[in-house]
């Protein structure tokens, strides 16, 4: 009976495991750590990994730290804020992307955490430097 009930344990942890582990998890809307945006990962005919905003708290809020003047009045809704992630199946994350938050770009690497949510870190290109957000699945 032990040996039955450890079995079967082996097998669920592997399946979770195995599961939130796949490149496919990460599509999806998501709400930021700020709860005040909400992004759509989907990816690219190339493979890639990329997001759009869907959703923002000031549905009139507008790029106005972006650094071309010319895009200052559009709206953050449609934004592409992260591009170019590619699949690493070793680490079973998504690395070398594109973040874009407020007018600057960063480099950036995403990951499952075991509850659900993503990890996402954002450095500033070529430095270790950045900050960590969390992002939530919407139902």
């Amino acid at each position: 009976m032990k040996r039955l009930l450890f079995t079967m344990m082996v097998v669920w942890v592997t399946a979770v495991v195995a599961r939130a582990q796949s490149a496919e998890d990460f599509i999806g809307t998501w709400l930021v750590q700020d709860k005040d945006a909400r992004v759509e990962l989907y990816k690219t005919s190339t493979g890639k990994l990329q997001g759009k905003c869907v959703w923002h708290v000031d549905p009139n809020k507008k790029d106005e730290h972006n650094k071309d003047p010319e895009k200052r009045n559009k709206s953050v809704i449609g934004l592409i804020v992260v591009w170019d992630f590619e699949w690493d199946p070793v680490k079973k994350e998504w690395i070398d992307g594109k973040v874009y938050k407020e007018g600057k770009v960063y480099c950036g690497r995403m990951k499952l955490n075991p509850d659900g949510t993503i990890f996402l870190k954002g450095t500033i290109c070529g430095t270790p430097l950045g900050k960590t957000n969390t992002w939530t699945r919407v139902k």
